[in-house]
């Protein structure tokens, strides 16, 4: 999977948990999940900008 598609994958996902919680002001349970994720694709991105340079 590209980097650009992980990374808007995983914004979607992020963004569809914040609109929950705000509808119903209650932190879904699956949000922590997705929280660890992003921060591991945005690891995975820094190293390959490192990578690039």
């Amino acid at each position: 999977m590209s980097l650009h598609n992980l990374l808007a994958r995983s914004s979607n996902n992020i963004n569809q948990l914040a609109r929950q919680a705000n509808a119903t002001s209650e932190f879904p349970a699956e949000a922590h999940e997705a929280l660890t994720h992003i921060r591991s694709v945005a690891m995975r991105i820094d190293r390959t900008i490192e990578g690039l340079m």
